[in-house]
């Protein structure tokens, strides 16, 4: 997956300088991993309207998703 799989999808993704010359060459797998966890991750309607409180359900299923791939 690239970041422009990630564009397709619906992101808005900006890279500032070399930043995507770098990610690609030095870091081609984290950033394969990245946009594959972004790709597969949804927020269900219900977790966008509920109330605070914390770390949103969301975040945290986000955050696990990515603390996964280590």
């Amino acid at each position: 997956m690239t970041l422009d799989d990630l564009r397709e999808a619906g992101f808005d993704v900006d890279t500032k300088n070399h930043a995507l010359a770098i990610l690609a060459t030095d870091f081609p797998i984290p950033l394969e991993e990245l946009c594959d966890t972004l790709l597969a991750f949804r927020i269900a309607c219900r977790e966008l309207i509920r109330s605070g409180g914390g770390e949103a359900p969301s975040t945290q299923r986000l955050r696990k998703a990515l603390a996964e791939r280590k």
